[in-house]
């Protein structure tokens, strides 16, 4: 299964967020199953993960891990921008401007999954020429299951 994850990720790797067991959990389950991350080379998740990992020049555990994962092809998909392709009109004119970037990167994945804590964009998305997306605590009830 492809998988993209907007910049919650990022914010629940920051020491001190409550979230680190989750998330490990979440990177440990993702390379059991063998599912690829696909990640936008030019994205706010990319620029929001390099921000945050510069604050801790001794790079805390899991920005430890998620930059090695990174670079396993295997792991992770790095999608380049000449491979994305215009959503359509439609489409354009129901995902919320600031999340067109991560509908754009999913239309280029089979599984045209997306999760997210962002309920609108799930309203808005979810369903629509077959774009999947998930919330994230319902996600990892059945992911992990």
């Amino acid at each position: 299964m492809e998988l993209i994850f907007n910049e919650w990720l990022v914010d629940y790797m920051v020491p001190g967020s409550g979230h680190e067991l989750r998330i490990d959990t979440l990177l440990d389950t993702v390379e059991r199953r063998g599912d690829v991350l696909v990640v936008r080379q030019r994205s706010p998740f990319i620029d929001k993960l390099y921000r945050f990992a510069e604050q801790w020049p001794e790079r805390p555990s899991l920005f430890r891990r998620f930059f090695l994962l990174l670079h396993n092809t295997s792991a992770v998909r790095l999608v380049y921008e000449h491979e994305i392709r215009p959503l359509s009109a439609r489409l354009e004119g129901i995902v919320p401007r600031k999340d067109l970037y991560l509908a754009e990167l999913a239309a280029v994945t089979s599984d045209r999954s997306i999760v997210t804590t962002d309920q609108t964009l799930k309203d808005r998305l979810d369903g629509q020429e077959g774009f999947r997306v998930h919330l994230l605590d319902d996600f990892l009830v059945s992911y992990q299951g």
